[in-house]
């Protein structure tokens, strides 16, 4: 079984801002943003696999927590190998 840094070395990263952009932990694209981002998640904490409805009602909480606290927020998807899971 593959450990938690080799999946996520293995992720494809995809969101539309003006633009679609996918890229892996490999090829983060360099100098698009002039403010610093992250990619977070509610999706299956601790690795642990959770229902859609689950995931949903926590990243719905996430994406409010994250909202009133001033952020912007783009969705986006990670995933590899037929696994994915919506994040900002």
């Amino acid at each position: 079984m593959e450990n938690l840094a080799e999946i996520y070395r293995k992720n494809e990263y995809t969101f539309t801002d003006t633009n679609r952009v996918s890229f892996t932990i490999e090829t983060i694209p360099q100098g698009v943003y002039k403010t610093p981002w992250a990619i977070i998640t509610a999706w299956n904490p601790n690795n642990e696999e959770l229902l859609k409805k689950q995931n949903d009602a926590q990243n719905l909480e996430l994406k409010h927590a994250l909202h009133v606290s001033g952020y912007k927020l783009i969705e986006c998807v990670g995933g590899y190998d037929g696994h994915f899971e919506e994040s900002f």
